[in-house]
């Protein structure tokens, strides 16, 4: 546009004002304002979504650890049981001398390991559940406890008497191991119900 001067009178020229664009201005200006906000609205949605997705992640991490805490405990538990209730029945039988026996009064140690581990993983993964996990360690500790002194006396017994087999030595107590056997299995089952998702 070309820009014509005029005479105002007073022998000074006067350009004329060139009209500004101003609204082809604000419509680009609204633009730009709305694509970017549009861009900042959906990026907070898309960090929104993965927070949550990475939320549910974790949860689902953590369930499948106290899962596998919770059987890890019950498996250790159950086998710790059966090696207990057949040392019983050896006592029982007065057949503590027999390999199987052996062998049972070799796993406990053992056995006993794996459920204090597995009871220290489901207090570590598993809070709400720590006091049954403990309660079932203490019970199936009580069982070995009174098994492994039984065996260190009857050892002493022998030596300060000299006599063989626990000849002469006191009885076994088995209703008393009987009783602490099934105190244990009614742990295991407290912690199962304990642990069981509602509506299972």
């Amino acid at each position: 546009m070309r820009a014509v001067s005029r005479d105002t009178g007073s022998g000074a020229r006067m350009l004329p004002a060139m009209a500004f664009p101003w609204d082809a201005l604000i419509a680009s200006g609204a633009t730009l304002v709305g694509t970017l906000g549009g861009v900042g609205l959906k990026g907070r949605q898309d960090a929104g979504r993965e927070e949550r997705l990475a939320d549910r992640a974790d949860r689902r991490a953590l369930g499948d650890r106290q899962r596998a805490a919770y059987v890890g405990l019950v498996v250790a538990a159950r086998a710790s049981l059966r090696n207990l209730r057949a040392l019983r029945l050896a006592y029982n039988a007065d057949l503590t001398d027999t390999p199987e026996a052996k062998r049972a009064f070799d796993e406990s140690p053992r056995l006993s390991d794996a459920l204090n581990a597995a009871a220290v993983t489901v207090q570590i993964v598993a809070p709400e559940a720590a006091d049954a996990a403990r309660r079932v360690y203490a019970a199936a500790k009580v069982v070995d406890d009174m098994y492994q002194e039984r065996s260190i006396a009857l050892v002493g017994w022998e030596r300060a008497t000299g006599m063989k087999d626990g000849q002469g030595y006191p009885a076994f107590d088995i209703a008393r191991a009987e009783s602490l056997c099934d105190a244990l299995d009614a742990e295991i089952s407290d912690f199962i119900t304990a642990v069981r998702p509602e509506g299972n």
